[in-house]
């Protein structure tokens, strides 16, 4: 769950309410990956998300999808973003 959530907070548009959407349905890295912009945006599901941040965490998701992302060091350094984040909010 860490390295989904930590992923989620390199996304641009996202800010920390959005990622604690994600937090406090214990997306892990399936979830995250099976996630739809209907999912996150359904004003009677879980997530219940904003356009603007579901948009584009959903292009982010399809990116990791296709394996665009530059390096392993990268995705690495993405992790340990959102776990020192996630400890910050004594999660």
């Amino acid at each position: 769950q860490e390295e989904a959530i930590e992923w989620a907070k390199t996304v641009r548009k996202l800010e920390k309410s959005d990622v604690e959407i994600l937090v406090k349905n214990r997306v892990d890295g399936e979830t995250l990956l099976n996630l739809t912009e209907e999912k996150l945006t359904n004003t009677n599901g879980a997530y219940k998300m904003a356009g603007g941040p579901a948009t584009a965490l959903i292009n982010e998701i399809d990116k990791l999808k296709q394996g665009n992302f530059s390096s392993l060091h990268d995705l690495h350094n993405i992790i340990n973003t959102i776990f020192r984040i996630t400890e910050e909010l004594g999660w």
